[in-house]
């Protein structure tokens, strides 16, 4: 069931992004829409990262100490 779960919050981060890159190109459009969902998703995704940080690190530093063996 974790497992599962992290799938869907990757896929949701993904998502979230794409999303953030498209609307990001429509910025200067002369609506607010683009700039609100923009906020938006680099609010999601900041919250996202900030809470799986820990998870993030760990990731890095175990791939550090591999490549530090060979």
């Amino acid at each position: 069931m974790n497992c599962l779960k992290n799938m869907i919050l990757r896929a949701l981060a993904v998502i979230n992004f794409v999303s953030f890159m498209v609307f990001v190109c429509m910025v200067d459009s002369e609506s607010r829409i683009p700039v609100i969902i923009c906020t938006f998703n680099i609010t999601w995704l900041g919250l996202f990262f900030y809470v799986n940080a820990s998870y993030f690190i760990k990731a890095f530093k175990r791939d550090n100490r591999k490549k530090v063996k060979k």
